[in-house]
């Protein structure tokens, strides 16, 4: 990044380099690929006997995974992705309550 930055200020000295925002390498989920989290998801629902709220639905994906007892900063990690997908897919197939915290469930009429 160093070298972008001398770069700019060579073809604009009075370019404000701080406009640019690096990339984040640290949102990688160990556990699951990219694109299958919702399908998982889908089917803890389906399985549950009442709405589940993320934190839950994580914890129930992490203990299919083999993880009997997460740690809260792994159960954190995964909420944000779970999370993140249910409020994206919300009111296509899945519902939420406005309680607090949010109780999903999967959408039942058309």
């Amino acid at each position: 990044m160093i070298h972008v930055e001398h770069v700019l200020k060579l073809l604009e000295p009075g370019y404000n380099v701080r406009s640019i925002a690096s990339k984040r390498k640290n949102g990688r989920n160990p556990w699951f690929k990219r694109g299958t989290i919702f399908r998982l998801v889908l089917g803890v629902l389906k399985d549950a006997t009442a709405p589940m709220s993320g934190e839950e639905i994580a914890v129930a994906l992490l203990r299919s995974k083999g993880i009997a007892e997460p740690s809260r900063e792994d159960r954190w990690r995964l909420f944000g992705t779970v999370d993140s997908s249910l409020r994206n897919n919300e009111g296509k197939s899945v519902v939420g309550d406005d309680g607090r915290p949010k109780r999903w469930a999967i959408r039942t009429e058309p």
